[in-house]
């Protein structure tokens, strides 16, 4: 029996078992040691260094559209400066420029406030530095997570590990998003849809699953998608050009650095139009340096002064509902990450705040289970079980519900999910959602329309038996 389960080994669970006591008994399940925090390039944001968090409160509001929640926005960045501040008193060497913390520049932040480590390579090496100082009763049990139990009182008690019972008084999914069901995507796989459908079926609610960030550049060869290029390196003076070496986003205010969302489809547009794409990189001092692993990776393909490139599926804002903590509709039932859709992001995430969002609801979550009283579990009373596909058209996916949609393609495109498969089940939530919102708004781009109706939200439940999606005007609050 275990205290705290945790399943998903990447920064928000990472950041959670740093604030656990020692005598708590944990585990730590994953599918395997590939995450999207380990392979995050950009660094973190923090305003730990400026007189005040307004400047980082407003960036990621207007990033997010004003579809944002103001006061979950602001305690998720004081927390998630509080953990910044921790990881750098535990000894963690943040990139450094004479003698200071050297803070990047970012798309959408007014200033630099962006902290590196190994240059492109920050997500590896903070979830590796964060590893070196697990206490010795963390257990790691590798496999997927195939079910969640209940007791007589609705609480969750447990789960299953490829159908191995592991039972547990507190359960927390930081399982990651869902961006894994488009191709092409940053997220190796589309894992953390499993742990989203388990949780809707579980009792919990699902928000906003149309929010999905598009990453403007990934390194893409005969359509294939390589990796993603970092925006930090548009930060260090990349410029997006066409075949002709003509600056694509010169129109815009922020220029190379404007909001994701803006940028993405700019390069789709001009994509589908027959254009050629690149990030220019010849006005990069010491690229090498600078971004070792990008480097590496052109390196293998001849590339040296333009790198081609298109928009890929890279985070999304919706997910499992919860509030700050890590708290859902479910008791003992926990999720921090970017499974959790908490009204931080709002309808766009800003640049790096991801990994912030990660230390922030690892905290918090913390310490809200240092306060619980530690009980055994409770005997299983009910299961819900997932199972796992791996036939789903994830291209297809991408064409009708990618970074430009149409309300009329999106109908047509539904009326083709008619497999019960979990993916293709997904799909369909995600498809009804983004039918729901019939205007843009934010990563939610629909084709010759206004941005409008962006106080509404789109609320999934699973009751009797059936799922459904409501568009109405709910919204989490800090409590």
């Amino acid at each position: 029996m275990y205290d705290v389960i945790i399943v998903g080994g990447g920064i928000s669970g990472l950041s959670l078992l740093s604030y656990l006591p020692k005598h708590f008994k944990v585990a730590v399940v994953m599918d395997s040691d590939v995450s999207s925090s380990v392979m995050a390039q950009g660094g973190i944001a923090s305003s730990l260094f400026e007189e005040s968090i307004e400047s980082h409160v407003q960036d990621t509001y207007i990033a997010g559209c004003k579809y944002g929640d103001s006061d979950v926005i602001r305690k998720m960045i004081e927390t998630g400066n509080q953990s910044v501040r921790d990881l750098i008193n535990r000894g963690i060497m943040f990139d450094q420029k004479a003698g200071r913390i050297d803070l990047g520049m970012e798309g959408a932040h007014v200033v630099p406030r962006i902290f590196h480590m190994n240059h492109d390579q920050t997500g590896q090496s903070v979830c590796a530095f964060m590893r070196s100082q697990l206490q010795p009763q963390v257990e790691m049990i590798y496999g997927r997570l195939t079910a969640l139990h209940k007791d007589v009182y609705g609480k969750v008690c447990g789960i299953s590990v490829d159908d191995k019972i592991l039972p547990g008084q507190f359960v927390v999914l930081a399982t990651g998003g869902y961006s894994g069901m488009f191709q092409p995507a940053s997220n190796p796989s589309s894992s953390g849809v499993y742990a989203q459908m388990l949780a809707l079926l579980s009792g919990c609610t699902l928000r906003d699953l149309e929010m999905i960030q598009f990453h403007p550049t990934m390194l893409t060869i005969d359509n294939k998608a390589i990796c993603l290029v970092s925006e930090a390196v548009r930060g260090a003076g990349g410029v997006l050009v066409n075949e002709h070496g003509e600056a694509i986003m010169a129109k815009y205010l922020q220029r190379d650095l404007s909001p994701r969302h803006i940028t993405s489809y700019e390069i789709f547009s001009r994509i589908k139009n027959g254009e050629r794409i690149y990030l220019d990189i010849s006005n990069i001092h010491n690229f090498a340096q600078q971004f070792p692993f990008i480097h590496a990776q052109c390196e293998q393909f001849g590339l040296s002064e333009r790198i081609p490139v298109a928009p890929g599926a890279h985070y999304t804002m919706g997910g499992i509902e919860a509030d700050v903590n890590g708290a859902t509709a479910v008791e003992n039932l926990f999720v921090i990450g970017e499974a959790a859709c908490t009204g931080f992001h709002g309808a766009n995430r800003l640049a790096s705040n991801s990994l912030l969002e990660g230390l922030a609801m690892g905290k918090l979550l913390g310490d809200t289970l240092i306060n619980k009283t530690l009980t055994p579990p409770g005997r299983i009373f009910s299961t819900v079980n997932i199972q796992y596909n791996s036939d789903f058209d994830h291209e297809s996916f991408m064409k009708y519900v990618g970074i430009v949609r149409d309300t009329d393609s999106l109908n047509k495109y539904l009326s083709t999910l008619n497999s019960n498969d979990t993916l293709t089940a997904f799909a369909r939530l995600i498809a009804e959602c983004a039918i729901n919102r019939t205007s843009t708004l934010g990563a939610h781009v629909i084709k010759d329309k206004d941005i409008s109706d962006s106080d509404k939200t789109n609320i999934v439940k699973h009751l009797n038996g059936g799922t459904t999606v409501e568009f109405n005007s709910l919204r989490t609050k800090v409590t």
